[in-house]
């Protein structure tokens, strides 16, 4: 006679408990590349299914919405399953990686958005060595560089908006922002100067009510950029030495050399938004090896001229490799401020 759920579940633990730490990890990492192949098989029917139509049977629009129904995923995770199905159609190499269990499916699912038939083997060779985030900032890189990236960066950038809605009701207004990420970074790091300068609320007024406790940091921001938007109608677009703020801080971005040329390689960001970061900054470039060796460091200097009094808030230091498309270093975009 099969015993009850709970009395299994029960023995299971006890099992685990009585296990080591060595055992443990062995049969977690077996369990987890168990778990790869069944999901390459999952996939595998998903793509069988949307490929004969199997959602019609119910009236669906398509298969992710059957996905989302069937299987209780959000639409975002039922789309992206069904897109990296698809697309491993295409990819023999990773798939029957994946199919074996070497491969996680937060791995696939990134290399799927940049692998080709002719570099998922390099791909392979490097998501198996790497995390799931270095796979992820990787396969993001090599689609900056992609001919699709400038359209992308630009959709992004002129669907920048500011919208501002008045509540008389609440006596508030609201402010709703969506930038690009590296001018979102400044904003962030801009409220952050602005916290550490002390221009916000220390957060003593909230203890006295319970429901407000847990918003502090959030009224800390709205403080600091109600500070920020104060020094600027006060006249304090200046640094507090009084120059320009061209200087105050700094945008770094590898790019591979070849990248820039047109071939092959990686960037932190798409070229098209690196273009239009040249706009209004001053130019460092900074050339290094294959290893991220620094080789040469150019002169400061414009790629355009500005108009007269305008302000540059940016240096744009961009870091090219001399050697292979693979060797620059990973480093994000950074940005700090005064």
């Amino acid at each position: 006679m099969t015993a009850p759920a709970p009395q299994r579940t029960a023995e299971a633990a006890a099992d685990s408990f009585n296990r080591s730490i060595e055992e443990l990890d062995v049969e977690i990492c077996r369990l987890a590349r168990q778990l790869n192949a069944e999901t390459y098989r999952f996939l595998m029917l998903v793509r069988d299914f949307d490929d004969r139509y199997g959602f019609a049977k119910w009236s669906l629009r398509s298969c992710a919405e059957w996905l989302a129904w069937r299987c209780g995923m959000t639409p975002s995770t039922a789309r992206e399953k069904l897109r990296t199905a698809h697309a491993l159609r295409e990819l023999p190499v990773l798939s029957a990686a994946f199919a074996d269990g070497r491969l996680s499916y937060s791995k696939v699912r990134a290399l799927t958005r940049a692998a080709t038939a002719a570099n998922e083997d390099l791909l392979l060779a490097y998501a198996l060595d790497s995390t799931a985030e270095q796979v992820e900032e990787r396969c993001r890189q090599i689609r900056n560089v992609a001919p699709e990236s400038t359209d992308v960066a630009r959709g992004v950038w002129e669907r920048r908006s500011l919208t501002v809605s008045r509540n008389p009701g609440r006596g508030t207004l609201s402010i709703l922002v969506e930038l690009p990420v590296e001018d979102g970074e400044v904003v962030a790091n801009a409220l952050d100067n602005a916290v550490a300068a002390g221009d916000v609320a220390t957060g003593i007024e909230f203890a006295s009510d319970r429901e407000l406790a847990g918003s502090g940091w959030r009224a800390q921001q709205a403080d600091a950029l109600v500070a920020i938007a104060k020094a600027y109608l006060a006249g304090g677009q200046t640094g507090e030495g009084g120059g320009s703020v061209a200087d105050h801080y700094q945008v770094v971005v590898h790019v591979d050399a070849p990248a820039l040329r047109g071939g092959a390689g990686r960037s932190d960001l798409p070229l098209e938004t690196v273009k239009r970061l040249l706009c209004d900054a001053s130019l460092i470039t900074l050339v290094e090896d294959e290893h991220g060796t620094p080789l040469a460091v150019g002169r400061k200097q414009r790629c355009f001229r500005r108009r007269s009094g305008a302000r540059s808030g940016r240096v744009i230091v961009v870091a090219r490799s001399r050697g292979a498309a693979t060797g620059v270093s990973s480093t994000a975009i950074t940005s700090t401020i005064g």
